[in-house]
């Protein structure tokens, strides 16, 4: 079973935003941490299509990944795992054919942003400037002579091979386009070099920087800060993470909000037609926007973090105001409006497609399944599990065998089956005032009334969602669990117990009074495990 992360704090180079609620915190335990190592890694697929696309100045409708075959999913780690993403011959031939595609559609569309001189005239040495422009953006770094003539001489064996010199240097721009050194983010990973502690330098910050944000690659001003040194101070860091997130390219939602949540598993979620005659595509659709749209409310205008947990206020149109049982909303634009009044709802764990998301089956609601999710994604204590031979709960809540909150004290009494029931049915149980499709209920289908009410591992008790939901709120375990999770998306890398200093260091910055969920972000990326990676090659 995952147990929650020790609180400790960590020494570093860079102050972060707030302070620290441990006042107790070991800062000598810490000064010893390490950052923890990734390798260097692909781009993923959403990343690609993203990089070429501001690469080759294309417009927003052309996306040449999806050309690429499907990333490996995992159902622990984000898209942007190192682990992830390996490159088959498959995926290499498919690079082959992407790169044509977006040359050709570049050479269409932004020829004269790419290619600034006279190509029939000057021949090679245009060649070489357009080249020489096109390599550090697509490198994401300063190239050497020798990486340009490489390029050159791609054109150079082209043109001997009676291309006309525009087809030689778009043969050029493919091979680029195919290079590990485009494909693949260094993360710091030097070559010679066996063992030890790297700190990243100004442009590797740069591109980390630039993914975690935007899922692409930088832009001029966030080059230009590299290259002058402001990506070594604090304050640098700092102006650049709220220019990038006030910008609208800023992916952050739709990137690590979407995948912390499995907001992208919501389609797949089998509804019962006869059941819920009204839940339409659209409406599950809005479900997904609703949830992204607290999350850009929260992070855009510098809320507390907390506030995901706590918010008494959310996002609705027409369609999900009926969802909710809400009047007086139309329209198809999502509106802020405050919770449904008597519903018990606060935050993403009362917004209707996450109860979808952590449900059960399309018969029923499982507690077991409910309390499972939230302790995977809100309080990273993933119980293991279950043992074989344990059989199943009915399918309905009234049975001879007692109401559900009976049956399931029953699992409980069984040694194989108490210590993980213990954990998840309490909070599963504390949310069975919503049904499969999140709709509020006093009542089951059976007349049966719910009773959502119950008492958590650590004491607490409450009386319904509402209290559970803000019991939750204030855990010390949602807020390094959130932490850990922007930490992982951020660096590309699963977090371990090792790095338990940093996990509570930031959390306990970011999550202090007058931290908002902008600066969990900011401390993120002053964080060693983000500024430094650590070199160990066999």
């Amino acid at each position: 079973m995952c147990v929650a992360l020790l609180v400790v704090g960590c020494k570093g180079e860079i102050t972060l935003r707030g302070k620290s609620p441990f006042p107790d915190a070991p800062d000598a335990h810490c000064s010893q941490s390490k950052p923890g190592r990734v390798s260097a890694r692909r781009l993923n697929n959403a990343e690609y299509g993203n990089t070429v696309r501001d690469l080759l100045h294309l417009g927003a409708a052309v996306d040449v990944s999806q050309q690429l075959p499907a990333d490996s999913a995992s159902l622990t780690a984000f898209d942007n795992d190192a682990a992830l993403l390996d490159l088959s011959p498959e995926r290499a031939d498919a690079y082959l054919h992407a790169a044509l595609a977006a040359v050709d559609a570049a050479w269409t569309s932004a020829r004269s942003q790419l290619v600034t001189c006279d190509l029939a005239s000057g021949g090679r040495a245009c060649a070489e400037a357009a080249l020489t422009a096109l390599a550090p953006r697509a490198y994401r770094r300063p190239v050497t002579p020798d990486e340009v003539g490489s390029l050159l001489g791609v054109y150079d064996r082209e043109k001997a091979g009676g291309a006309s010199a525009d087809d030689a240097l778009k043969v050029s721009v493919e091979a680029l386009l195919v290079s590990p050194r485009f494909l693949y983010l260094t993360n710091g990973v030097q070559d010679g070099v066996t063992r030890g502690v790297h700190r990243l330098n100004g442009y590797e910050v740069a591109s980390r920087l630039s993914y975690f944000l935007w899922r692409s690659m930088p832009d001029e001003a966030l080059f230009a800060a590299a290259a002058n040194g402001q990506l070594a101070t604090t304050s640098g860091l700092r102006a650049q993470v709220d220019r990038m997130l006030s910008l609208p390219g800023a992916a952050l939602t739709s990137g690590f909000a979407s995948q912390w949540l499995s907001l992208n598993k919501l389609p797949n979620i089998v509804v019962d037609a006869t059941r819920y005659p009204g839940f339409t595509p659209e409406v599950r659709q809005d479900l997904g926007r609703e949830t992204q749209a607290l999350f850009d409310f929260v992070l855009s205008n510098k809320r507390p973090a907390r506030e995901l947990f706590t918010a008494n206020y959310t996002f609705l149109n027409e369609r999900l105001a009926a969802h909710y049982g809400v009047s007086g909303v139309t329209g198809e634009a999502l509106q802020k409006m405050p919770v449904p009044v008597g519903q018990d709802r606060a935050g993403i764990l009362g917004h209707a497609g996450i109860m979808m998301l952590s449900g059960g089956s399309s018969v029923r609601t499982s507690p077991v399944v409910r309390g499972h999710w939230v302790l995977a994604k809100i309080l990273c204590e993933s119980p293991p599990p279950p043992p074989p031979g344990i059989p199943p709960l009915g399918s309905t809540p009234g049975t001879s065998e007692g109401t559900l909150k009976q049956r399931l004290a029953a699992h409980r009494t069984q040694a194989s089956c108490a210590a993980c029931h213990t954990m998840m049915d309490p909070v599963g149980l504390g949310l069975e005032s919503f049904d499969m499709v999140g709709k509020y209920r006093t009542q089951y289908e059976d007349g049966s009334p719910v009773d959502a009410s119950g008492t958590l591992p650590s004491g607490v008790s409450f009386g319904n969602s509402r209290e559970l939901l803000a019991a939750i709120s204030t855990d010390k375990h949602a807020e390094s669990c959130l932490t850990q999770y922007v930490l992982s998306y951020a660096t590309g890398r699963t977090m371990s117990t090792a790095d338990a200093c940093t996990v509570q260091s930031v959390a306990g910055a970011s999550f202090a009074s007058g931290a908002s969920l902008q600066d969990l972000v900011v401390n993120v990326v002053l964080s060693q495990p983000f500024q430094s990676n650590e070199q160990e090659v066999q």
